[in-house]
């Protein structure tokens, strides 16, 4: 304390720290991490003398204060029996309100550390074996400190974490039944066909049967409900040299009406079809005309008829750099029939990893119709199935949009 009379500031620090949860499922976790740290330095000053309340010969000292303040926040992401054997996708982001921001690290079930920048979105593929547990560690740490007495050290964070655990895009998931075009040729026709991107990576391939509606599979599009805003459409014969713009994903829908009529189940395959619809409108593109079952598909199984299969998918399973993002296609004839789905199974060419959605045609006369969706196959992609357009069509109609 200053002698004679009251003079100066004596030295003070504060925090404050705390944590809110804003969301929770699952799948995802909002947070709110809050943390502030203060200091405001002291001033007094020693006297020889005091003559009337007032200093002779003074003597000035500062006094330091110093605040250490810290919100830190474990996060347990744990794969259980009731996680089905998909690929996942961590992806973290978050919003900052002050100048300093939380440190961010994962941590993998082998112990070791990534470093995550806050200001960026971070996405990384994640072993959803069960039993796979990761950590992330949030540390909101500040120290600050001042001496004297002018002035003060203040820093707060302010941040809002969002945390999701999401189905990878279909091309990047090992453990799904996913077609491409195996020795596919590059091609420039076809321009109502599309890739379908999830955060700007190939998902699934689409054709357009409207200026607003696209046809793909179901099992694109189930599950990934949450990850709508992040989906978007390209029609490009090459997504890495994009020539069209990318049009935004509006809202999708797939089978899932009641027991008795379609349905789409994620074990089967069964009923794997579904719509997508854009925000805005697509010009200047073909739309084929839907196969109504005219020729039957027994005429096309019994002659032999070739299918056009078109996707964006890889054109070489056994290659060691994976190219995809190329508009390809290639044709076939189909080997089997069995209820609302056709079977083939061609040697050297195939469907597989990336071209799920895509369309199958079939030529009648100088045109084609859009007869069958690309569902799946097995993981060598040497065989495969189609789900038939003629068998969705009241389904189909009733949901294009223009």
């Amino acid at each position: 304390e200053s002698e004679c009379r009251v003079y100066g500031r004596k030295s003070s620090a504060s925090v404050h720290s705390d944590t809110d949860v804003l969301a929770q499922s699952n799948d995802a976790i909002s947070l709110n991490v809050n943390t502030s740290a203060n200091s405001y330095g002291g001033h007094y000053r020693k006297c020889a003398n005091c003559v009337w309340n007032n200093c002779l010969i003074v003597s000035g000292n500062d006094t330091n204060a110093t605040a250490k303040a810290s919100s830190k926040v474990n996060v347990k992401l744990e794969f259980n029996e009731t996680h089905k054997i998909y690929d996942y996708v961590l992806q973290v982001s978050g919003v900052h309100l002050t100048e300093y921001k939380p440190t961010l690290k994962l941590i993998k079930p082998s112990g070791e550390k990534i470093d995550l920048s806050f200001n960026q979105k971070n996405s990384f593929e994640l072993d959803s074996s069960i039993g796979s547990i990761y950590y992330l560690e949030i540390d909101s740490s500040l120290d600050t400190s001042n001496s004297g007495g002018c002035c003060s050290d203040t820093k707060t964070i302010n941040s809002q974490i969002d945390i999701n655990v999401l189905k990878a895009p279909i091309l990047y998931s090992k453990g799904m039944t996913n077609p491409y075009i195996l020795q596919g040729k590059a091609t420039f026709e076809f321009n109502n066909v599309a890739a379908i991107l999830l955060n700007d990576k190939l998902h699934c391939s689409a054709v357009a049967i409207s200026k607003k509606t696209l046809l793909t599979a179901a099992h694109c599009l189930y599950g990934y409900e949450v990850q709508l805003k992040n989906m978007t459409v390209d029609f490009s014969p090459n997504i890495a040299i994009p020539s069209h713009k990318r049009f935004l994903v509006e809202s999708f829908e797939y089978p899932q009406e009641a027991a008795g009529s379609f349905r789409y189940n994620p074990d089967s395959y069964k009923d794997d079809i579904g719509v997508i619809h854009l925000k805005e409108s697509v010009n200047n593109i073909t739309f084929q005309d839907l196969h109504t079952g005219s020729p039957s598909w027994n005429y096309i199984l019994g002659n032999r008829i070739e299918l056009s299969f078109v996707g964006y998918g890889i054109s070489d399973i056994n290659a060691q750099e994976l190219i995809n993002g190329i508009k390809r296609s290639a044709s076939w004839h189909i080997n089997h029939l069995e209820g609302r789905k056709v079977y083939f199974k061609p040697r050297g060419k195939n469907t597989c990893y990336g071209d799920s959605g895509g369309p199958a045609f079939i030529k009648q006369g100088d045109e084609y119709l859009l007869a069958a969706i690309t569902s799946g196959g097995d993981e060598k992609c040497t065989r495969g199935f189609e789900t038939r357009v003629d068998s969705y069509l009241p389904w189909i109609n009733s949901r294009v949009k223009n």
